[in-house]
Formats: C-alpha cells, structure tokens, sequence
C-alpha cells in the first residue's frame, strides 16, 4: 500500500485491486495479467470495498452527503460498482472522481496557493482517477479511450506500477475484455 496526502492534509492509503472479472487471453502460452483498480482505504468506506462487501459499500456510498472528500467517495464508488459489475455506474462514478480532481488541481493552480507537494498530490491522486477509468474504458471494449487515460495518468504519475501494468495489459493480444 502506497500513503497519499490529500490537499485537506489527511492521510489517504492507495491499495490495488485486481479486477477479477478481465479474462485472461484463450490460449495464450503465458497468463494475461489482470487490469487493477485503486481504493482510498482509508476514507469513504474503502475497507469494506477491499473485504469484498461491494453491495454495502455502494449503499453506504450512495447515501453518502457532504464527504470531506468527493474524490474518494467516488473513487471507492467506481470500484465498488466495477466489482458488482455495474460498468455504466462505475464509469459515471470514475467520471466524477476525474471531475472533482481536476476541478480542485485548477482551483490550486488559479490560487497559486498550492505547493509542489499539494500540487504533486493533485496529480497523483488524478492519475488513480483517470487509470482507474482507463480499465473500464477497456473493458467496453473502447480500447482508443482506455490507452489515452492510461497515458495521461503515467504523464502525472511516471513511476506508477498500477498504471504502468494497466497500460502494458493493453498491449496484449488478442485483447479480451
């Protein structure tokens, strides 16, 4: 697990998820790694979408108001939803973990407020936004979509091996989604 600050100066833990539900490749000779998503595990109800309570964790989710933290909030929603396999509602929930994350980097980038560490933390917190949507991208099959989040999420976050996998699975083929 990798800890991550958010810009209201709480600690956030980042915790891969392997979607179980990617196919491996037919009759590939190697195995086909698994796409992963990431959890904020320790905000908006991220341990119980990591022990595999999707249903509750979407209902606690859902009737969540005002969350300190909307990027977590729908961040833990989209894999909650990808997990039950909800793609359409994931994809809404990972659109908005990628809204509010960028609407909060401009408003540090307009202020000028921000440090390098906030602003590096805006990045990285976008690039779990928009790799995590990049896998959804992939399972619809909208491949085009997918690398271009892949892509943009290792132009904010270079040395991540969530994003990094997730990209090279796109590399495989046949790709089966």
């Amino acid at each position: 697990m990798k800890p991550y600050k958010t810009s209201r100066n709480f600690k956030l833990v980042c915790a891969a998820l392997i979607t179980s539900f990617i196919a491996p490749t037919v009759g590939a000779d190697t195995e086909t790694p698994a796409f992963e998503m990431m959890v904020i595990s320790d905000s908006s109800f991220g341990k119980i979408v990591l022990s595999g309570s999707f249903d509750s964790a979407i209902q606690k989710l859902s009737a969540q108001k005002n969350p300190r933290n909307e990027f977590a909030k729908y961040t833990n929603l989209c894999v909650a939803y990808a997990k039950a396999k909800h793609i359409d509602k994931a994809t809404e929930a990972c659109d908005a973990a990628v809204f509010y994350m960028e609407k909060e980097s401009t408003g540090i980038a307009v202020t000028r407020f921000g440090t390098k560490t906030e602003q590096r933390t805006m990045q990285s917190n976008l690039a779990i936004a928009l790799s995590n949507r990049g896998v959804l991208f992939a399972i619809r099959g909208n491949l085009d979509r997918a690398k271009k989040d892949f892509h943009a999420a290792m132009k904010l976050k270079a040395r991540d091996e969530v994003v990094a996998n997730n990209l090279a699975r796109m590399n495989y083929s046949p790709f089966d989604a």
